[in-house]
């Protein structure tokens, strides 16, 4: 089966790093890519002729558009790729965070080829890029107990909601199996579920899906593993 890649463009202007590293996988994909109704859809075409597009409100965060605004494609891929063209705008302390994570992810078409394999023969159910330093502090549920307790509800999943570290990955990009997100590709929440663009930092049901993410990943057996610094 071929590598799903879903990609959320926000910023265009960071769309093209992306593709740069996405063109170093060595097998089949296929790159679908959610983005607002305010960009330029031809702009993007232009820079990822292959990819679907599919244009959405700009709710959610990256995360409603590539779980549930392609929902119907995740049946067709063994694996899959999450990215997003993140920016950190609220921080300078972040500016080179996406560069590292796709140099972590997408380092070259051999590395590439070895996350491949560890998800197929069922080394790891996800594969992370390594968490920022800045970021160490914030691998617990904070203030997003009160959406992950629901949304785990209508996955019936028994999760333990207290402000212990756990494993995750922080900014949602990762490499995983696809099975593993059916739980939640499978709740078909639409995207009113969550709230207008307001500039939030934490405290939404963004933030806590992110967090779901290990915690379906930490369930299927295999286990989320990190990459190295």
């Amino acid at each position: 089966m071929s590598i799903g890649i879903f990609v959320h463009v926000f910023y265009e202007d960071v769309f093209p790093r992306i593709v740069d590293h996405i063109r170093k996988i060595p097998e089949e994909t296929a790159v679908y890519v959610s983005t607002t109704h305010q960009n330029d859809i031809k702009y993007i075409s232009s820079i990822c002729p292959e990819a679907e597009i599919r244009t959405f409100d700009n709710r959610g965060r990256d995360i409603w558009p590539k779980v549930w605004g392609f929902s119907d494609k995740y049946a067709l891929h063994d694996i899959v790729l999450h990215l997003h063209t993140k920016k950190s705008v609220h921080s300078g302390q972040f500016r080179n965070w996406l560069d590292d994570i796709l140099s972590s992810l997408l380092s070259d078409s051999e590395s590439i080829s070895e996350l491949v394999e560890r998800l197929r023969c069922g080394d790891a159910s996800m594969i992370c890029p390594p968490v920022h330093k800045k970021h160490l502090k914030s691998q617990r549920w904070r203030n997003n107990i009160t959406y992950g307790k629901a949304l785990a509800d209508m996955m019936a999943l028994d999760v333990t909601f207290n402000q212990e570290t756990f494993d995750f990955p922080v900014g949602s990009m990762f490499w995983a199996r696809s099975e593993i997100l059916m739980p939640l590709v499978n709740l078909s929440l639409p995207q009113t579920y969550f709230p207008d663009e307001a500039g939030q930092t934490d405290g939404t049901p963004a933030h806590a899906i992110e967090r779901l993410y290990g915690v379906l990943a930490s369930r299927s057996g295999d286990g989320i593993q990190f990459l190295d610094h």
